[in-house]
């Protein structure tokens, strides 16, 4: 592929360079149950009501510290784990042509964190795409503003998500040109086959992988005492909300899937919302994607005493 020549970016590598990525490999580690980080918000004996985050460890502490707020426990009851790559050498390759690219699309905050640690320059020319606010300050924290590349977010009236970036895309600007998406090893084909059928060429490239947190004796045991509750379970993918059906079941039978879908759901995205109310669930509610959205939603249940 032919590089584009122009002005770089130079990556300074600083410990809030390397936050990221360091953040997904060390909650890939293998671990024992996520008890450790349950004692540091969680307190008291059983489980009477509380909010479930079920996002990656790493990425619920911060909900989790602003569910507080409201006056409930939160629980973490992580559905996934983030792991590296299989092969790192695609990410090496991916970035050593960064140039060839007129738009590198991160689909995730994951992908964010998978991806930057091997990078050491970036060119002006290749403008930068995420998903939502979060996205935007992780670029900041490695040194990434408009005034040193273009970057994309969707806009605060339009979803936080492949159909929102795509509004906001000028495809007829990108025909002919080349992009990357960063993304997990799997995950819906709906941006890339739309940037397709605009004409341009399009790269995938799995930076990270989401496998299962395995259930074992010390989750079990916390499940159960979820599902004999009456709670709030925050759950922000299809893929989370399959594991939990099926840890539902698995720890408990049938009984343990009836317990789950009687209540209530906060989800981030109608695919969400409709994966929910297919497998059963009677009380979901829609919040949008993003913290600032899962707390406004909350925060209207609990002021009216919805809970």
């Amino acid at each position: 592929m032919a590089g584009m020549t122009g002005p770089q970016l130079r990556i300074k590598r600083t410990a809030m360079n390397r936050l990221p990525v360091q953040s997904a490999v060390e909650n890939s580690m293998p671990r024992k149950p996520h008890a450790s980080a349950l004692e540091q918000i969680s307190s008291g004996g059983g489980i009477a009501h509380t909010i479930v985050v079920t996002r990656p460890l790493k990425q619920s502490m911060l909900l989790a510290e602003r569910i507080q707020s409201l006056g409930v426990t939160p629980t973490l009851y992580p559905l996934l784990d983030i792991l590296p790559a299989v092969d790192r050498r695609l990410i090496y390759d991916a970035v050593r042509n960064i140039d060839c690219y007129a738009l590198v699309i991160f689909v995730s905050p994951n992908a964010i964190a998978a991806f930057f640690p091997s990078v050491t320059y970036w060119p002006r020319s290749t403008a930068i795409a995420v998903m939502g606010s979060t996205g935007v300050k992780q670029l900041e924290k490695l040194g990434f503003t408009e005034a040193h590349v273009k970057i994309v977010v969707p806009d605060r009236l339009s979803s936080n998500d492949s159909e929102g970036l795509l509004k906001i895309l000028n495809l007829q600007e990108l025909r002919g040109k080349r992009a990357l998406i960063v993304r997990a090893e799997t995950g819906r084909e709906y941006l890339a086959n739309a940037l397709l059928a605009g004409g341009m060429t399009v790269d995938l490239l799995a930076a990270y992988r989401r496998i299962p947190v395995r259930l074992d004796q010390q989750r079990m045991v916390l499940l159960n005492e979820l599902l004999a509750g009456h709670n709030d379970w925050v759950v922000t993918s299809t893929e989370g909300l399959a594991v939990l059906v099926d840890q539902a079941e698995q720890a408990a039978g049938s009984e343990g899937r009836v317990r789950l879908i009687t209540q209530r759901l906060i989800v981030t995205h109608p695919r969400i919302f409709e994966a929910a109310k297919i497998a059963g669930f009677t009380n979901v509610v829609l919040s949008g994607t993003g913290d600032d959205n899962v707390m406004s939603c909350l925060t209207a249940l609990y002021s009216g005493h919805g809970s």
